[in-house]
């Protein structure tokens, strides 16, 4: 088991003495395990010099295709135990009950039923400020879904949200705009950056003489990449446009998704599941956009840092929070959710137009303003701040 450095001694952070030095603020961050995609801004927020971040997780994970980061700073001690879809999380009474780390951050998920009482023993008990790291609101909550969000939202100082649009949502429903952040979501942009330097205009210039489309993600229904072969479809029977789709994803669906190919006569090419951002690069600089029929999550951060559009459908209620990165007409566009004629209008457009230079530098620049590491890292400190004022 591999656990963090020794905490420090007795002094607080708020024992100031003409003569001490305060010792760097402890945080803990409560994750039921790290997904490899979140791998970079935790690598970010470890490595402060001025915070002394440690991440308390478990060895088991909630979903075994996702591969787990299992690098420095980790404190694997606890386990998950599943019933049904709720989780229980072990071994972190002394993370609630000790003096240190003054800050605990938790992964805002009410399924996870011990987050109830170690969150509550930790704000109420042990004085320390609680923030829930969360998707927060999607949509509009109503009966006792709103009570149940409500009251465990509550158990937090305040929320660490993915969007902007989840803070008006929260505001609707009652909670304070004053305990909700906005830290967004990100990537390895680093090594994205590398890669997109390292290839140049050699990627984009392929994509115009050979244009295509990418798609990326697990092959499972919330994808709805059927939708996506269906366009594909009207768009070689319509407009005479016969545009390959390279999805890089495995999953179930793949044997079924392979028979609707097939049954359309459509271009769709299957490259398996892809981790080396060395070859996931040149994939999506040089494709006219990325498609992402059902939602799209992380994987328009992951586009939209190599300047590719992301096409996905605008039924925000529907949506994940990273939608908010995708500009209509300039770094993407929507489509009308479960319409596969109106996604193929779409892959119409941009296939026959394909994005600009400055498209390109302005979904680069979106990206580097809000969705990195650094950003994020940033945002958590601001929180932090905030909120470690008013517990004080």
């Amino acid at each position: 088991m591999k656990t963090s450095r020794a905490l420090p001694g007795s002094h607080s952070l708020f024992d100031k003495t003409e003569s001490a030095v305060p010792a760097p603020m402890q945080v803990a961050i409560v994750y039921t395990h790290i997904p490899h995609y979140r791998e970079a801004v935790f690598r970010r927020l470890i490595s402060d010099g001025r915070t002394r971040y440690t991440i308390y997780t478990s060895r088991g994970t909630l979903d075994s295709t996702i591969k787990s980061y299992d690098g420095a700073g980790i404190d694997d001690r606890s386990r998950l135990v599943k019933f049904g879809p709720f989780v229980w999380q072990t071994n972190l009474w002394d993370l609630v009950f000790n003096k240190e780390p003054e800050v605990v951050i938790f992964l805002g998920n009410p399924y996870i039923l011990s987050t109830w009482i170690y969150a509550f023993l930790a704000r109420m008990v042990s004085r320390k400020v609680v923030l829930f790291w969360t998707h927060g609101w999607t949509r509009g909550d109503t009966g006792p879904k709103r009570v149940m969000r409500s009251l465990f939202y509550k158990l937090a100082h305040g929320l660490l949200l993915y969007g902007h649009r989840a803070k008006q949502l929260g505001e609707r429903n009652g909670y304070s705009a004053e305990g909700m952040f906005v830290i967004y979501n990100s990537l390895d942009y680093e090594a994205q950056r590398t890669c997109r330097m390292a290839l140049g205009e050699a990627a984009a210039g392929a994509g115009r003489e050979a244009p295509y489309f990418v798609a990326i993600g697990r092959l499972v229904p919330s994808l709805a990449l059927e939708l996506a072969i269906e366009a594909l479809r009207i768009l070689q029977d319509d407009h005479g446009i016969r545009a390959p789709l390279l999805v890089i994803g495995d999953g179930p669906e793949r044997g079924a998704l392979e028979q609707r190919v097939a049954a359309c006569g459509v271009d769709v090419r299957f490259l398996g599941a892809m981790y080396d951002e060395a070859q996931i690069a040149p994939i999506l600089a040089g494709s006219r956009a990325l498609v992402s029929p059902g939602k799209v999550g992380l994987a328009a951060m992951h586009s939209l840092a190599y300047g590719t559009p992301v096409i996905t459908h605008g039924d925000l209620d529907f949506q994940m929070p990273e939608v908010e990165a995708v500009r209509p007409g300039l770094t993407g566009d929507f489509f009308q959710r479960d319409d596969a004629a109106s996604l193929a209008g779409v892959l119409h457009q941009w296939f026959v137009l394909p994005p600009s230079e400055g498209n390109r530098r302005l979904a680069i620049e979106d990206i580097e303003r809000c969705y990195t590491p650094e950003a994020q890292h940033a945002a958590i400190e601001r929180a932090i701040g905030h909120f470690r004022g008013i517990a004080a």
